[in-house]
């Protein structure tokens, strides 16, 4: 970034990020925010004489974004890389889980608790916010689309065809009754106890 403070008369060059920077503005007389390539913001308070990194590219492939207790985001990634944000997405960290398969959902019930489905239907639990993960038995045949942790300690499967549910860390065992049996889901999404689950076609509360 070429900065002046005269009116153009002198210039000064800064580097704020190794990463290449796009696009500039001031937000305010004192404040900048710069963006540029692979998700990268730089901020400076002092009308650019210094900057701070805001964000940066982690790399990775990721799916889908779920939202978690207390402004925590996650998103599943490839090769069982898990990204995640501790401050409603301002700047994102990553987790290594126990399998190199691509993850395809998360979900957390508390900072600490939480489940991550990979693609060939493995189901592994953290306890420690993702420091440690041990791997489940899903109790499915077919691989299952999503998952998500419900208050209660009640976890749910969803897809290709019907839902499972565990309590309390018991087997998963499906849900009876024929509009969630026969259903085909892809998703799911929680409000509270609340759980929608849904496909093409379908829509199960």
């Amino acid at each position: 970034l070429v900065r002046t403070a005269d009116g153009g008369a002198t210039a000064s060059v800064t580097t704020p990020s190794s990463a290449a920077i796009l696009g500039a503005a001031y937000t305010s007389p004192t404040r900048v925010v710069g963006v540029g390539s692979g998700g990268t913001a730089v901020v400076s308070n002092d009308g650019g004489a210094t900057f701070a990194t805001g964000s940066s590219d982690i790399g990775g492939q990721y799916s889908r974004l779920r939202s978690g207790p207390s402004g925590l985001v996650y998103a599943p990634g490839a090769n069982g890389v898990l990204a995640v944000s501790t401050n409603a997405g301002a700047t994102w960290g990553t987790l290594a889980t126990q399998t190199s398969a691509n993850l395809i959902d998360v979900s957390f019930g508390s900072s600490a608790v939480g489940y991550a489905l990979d693609a060939t239907g493995g189901l592994q639990l953290t306890t420690n916010a993702g420091a440690s993960w041990r791997t489940l038995d899903p109790g499915t045949t077919t691989p299952a689309d999503a998952v998500a942790a419900l208050p209660g300690n009640t976890v749910l499967l969803v897809g290709p065809v019907g839902v499972f549910r565990s309590v309390a860390g018991g087997r998963f065992n499906p849900v009876s009754g024929a509009a969630v049996s026969r259903a085909r889901l892809s998703d799911i999404d929680v409000a509270g106890a609340a759980a929608f689950a849904f496909g093409a076609r379908a829509l199960i509360l």
